[in-house]
């Protein structure tokens, strides 16, 4: 095991890898705190289920949820003087004060707008889901809570949820998704779509490094720093 290199990540074993990890990182659950099935995307889009035993989440909130309606209105004089504060815009104005690069400001663009595509064309509760991934990130750059050094989660969390609903497949509450070729563990939030679950994934990491899987380590270090933001003069993973 402590032989894997880093290009075996997205190999065969890579499962019988992750089952190593998953056993290392936490004892199954109780009957009385079982989980909902792990949902898996594959690299040919097929959607597996299977027992999840990654690490706990936090405890949800006992509040009922309800979808309020996104809203974004503003005076007609506000209108005149305020920028444009779509995502779309606040991307743009990125790029054109060299807070990015054009690459980045294009990657960003294009996941962004196969995210609103995708929307239009799903319906029922699906589409009501991705519909609400899309108005969180939309709020955000209402908000101005969109910087530099988080595009890149806002991208990926627009990403994985447009690949996710594209599929048809509606998740329970808090059930956790992973991607084909990626240890990230992704979690649905009624109203709030597909999250990132930092602690589930760095709960993966300690695993790999407890059983000295350093290829697969490495990978999923790599990708949850580049999804790192600046607060406060230092690095922060946030929950959107």
């Amino acid at each position: 095991m402590a032989a894997y290199d880093a290009c075996m990540f997205r190999k065969p074993h890579f499962a019988v890898a992750v089952a190593v990890v998953l056993c290392a990182v936490t004892s199954p659950l109780p009957a009385s705190a079982a989980q909902a099935p792990l949902l898996t995307v594959g690299a040919k889009g097929n959607v597996v289920a299977g027992p999840d035993r990654l690490p706990a989440d936090l405890p949800a909130p006992n509040a009922a949820f309800t979808r309020p309606a996104p809203t974004f209105a503003t005076s007609a004089a506000a209108k005149k003087k305020a920028p444009d504060m779509s995502l779309t815009s606040v991307i743009k104005r990125m790029a054109e004060r060299k807070w990015i690069t054009l690459e980045q400001r294009d990657a960003s663009l294009t996941v962004w707008r196969a995210a609103v595509k995708t929307r239009k064309s799903l319906g029922g509760s699906v589409g009501l889901a991705l519909g609400d991934a899309i108005n969180q990130l939309s709020g955000m750059a209402h908000r101005g809570s969109v910087t530099p050094s988080r595009l890149n989660i806002v991208t990926l969390t627009a990403k994985r949820n447009t690949e996710f609903f594209s599929k048809g497949v509606m998740p329970k509450s808090k059930q956790r998704v992973k991607f084909d070729g990626s240890d990230l563990v992704w979690q649905y939030y009624p109203g709030q779509g597909l999250q990132l679950q930092e602690l589930a994934s760095f709960g993966v990491a300690n695993g790999l490094w407890r059983v000295k899987l350093k290829g697969h380590l490495k990978a999923l270090l790599d990708e949850l720093v580049s999804l790192r933001s600046k607060r406060a003069g230092g690095s922060a993973w946030e929950y959107l």
